[in-house]
């Protein structure tokens, strides 16, 4: 069974029960089940039978992290974030994958230290393109429409999580990346932790219509067991403190971070609000790694075809007032 610590207990335990052996392969480090059970529903069940342990639960246990701990030959590793001892069979020792600065980033977010690096030197005179983009200003943002009925809504992208301003500048990122020559036959993941944030990146790269390198976006999820050239990471998030539970959800604990960074082979380039996702610990580790670049966004940048009338608009006068470019 590989993958397995993206795998429930549960759902392994049919196959488990015709096997006479098994070979269970998985990183604890990496995403764990998606139980689309709510949490009291299973904890109601599951007390109906009070002799039956929470550990094997789906809330909190993968079948990965069941068979490590009937492992006797294993180690212990200290998370990064609940300083936790998290106990792993035949852990991961020797990383094959990313260059640096991704490797450092999940050997000291997930495993303690204790993994070595062999992954092979990549020397074709591209320069490195690691870094976080910290994005200021405003760009264009759609008119709030209002339905009979009072619901508020922005049109297509009106998602909450989804910044205008990250998406724009991903939008330029591509078409920057996709004009330089260096970067031809190059694979590029567009990852975020929110599905309409990758939704709207998809919806990016159908619209430049991308044909020299393979670019593709989607949820973290999406990707887990798939690797990239490059990846660019669009974190997104309601600004403030009412998108704090989400970069929480996203952070911690840091699996699904770690999948996501070692997605990339060559290049790490994250897009987000540096101030509001550092204080994050976990994100704190990343951004640690990467050289932060404050980007400023114009008004007349735009994230989707869709708006480039609108944007001419705003620029003439008639949706922008205080934001008309001086004249000479």
């Amino acid at each position: 069974i590989d993958e397995a610590s993206q795998a429930s207990p549960q759902a392994a335990v049919g196959i488990l029960n015709r096997a006479r052996r098994a070979v269970v392969l998985g990183d604890l480090r990496q995403l764990m089940p998606v139980v689309t059970m709510p949490e009291p529903l299973a904890e109601f069940l599951r007390g109906r039978h009070p002799l039956v342990d929470a550990v094997w639960s789906p809330m909190r246990s993968s079948l990965q992290s069941l068979a490590d701990a009937s492992m006797e030959a294993g180690t212990s590793i200290r998370d990064s974030v609940s300083h936790e001892d998290v106990w792993t069979g035949l852990p991961l020792r020797t990383h094959r994958r990313c260059l640096s600065p991704m490797f450092e980033i999940a050997n000291a977010l997930s495993y303690a230290g204790q993994m070595v690096q062999m992954t092979p030197r990549i020397d074709d005179g591209r320069p490195a393109q690691s870094c976080w983009y910290d994005i200021v200003g405003k760009s264009y943002a759609p008119p709030v429409k209002v339905s009979k009925k009072g619901r508020k809504s922005r049109g297509p992208g009106g998602d909450p999580k989804m910044i205008r301003e990250e998406m724009a500048w991903l939008r330029k990122l591509l078409k920057d990346f996709h004009a330089d020559r260096i970067n031809r036959g190059l694979s590029l993941f567009v990852l975020s932790p929110f599905r309409a944030v990758a939704e709207g990146a998809g919806r990016i790269i159908r619209e430049l219509n991308l044909r020299d390198f393979n670019a593709r976006a989607g949820t973290v999820h999406t990707f887990q067991g798939q690797e990239a050239d490059v990846v660019i990471l669009v974190l997104g998030s309601i600004p403030g403190s009412k998108g704090r539970r989400q970069r929480r959800w996203a952070s911690m604990p840091a699996n699904l971070l770690n999948v996501a960074v070692t997605r990339a082979r060559r290049d790490l380039i994250v897009i987000g609000d540096w101030g509001e996702w550092t204080l994050e610990p976990a994100i704190s580790i990343l951004a640690g790694s990467l050289p932060r670049k404050v980007q400023y966004i114009e008004p007349g940048d735009y994230a989707f075809n869709a708006d480039q009338e609108a944007v001419r608009e705003a620029l003439a006068g008639k949706l922008f007032g205080s934001e008309m470019p001086a004249k000479a």
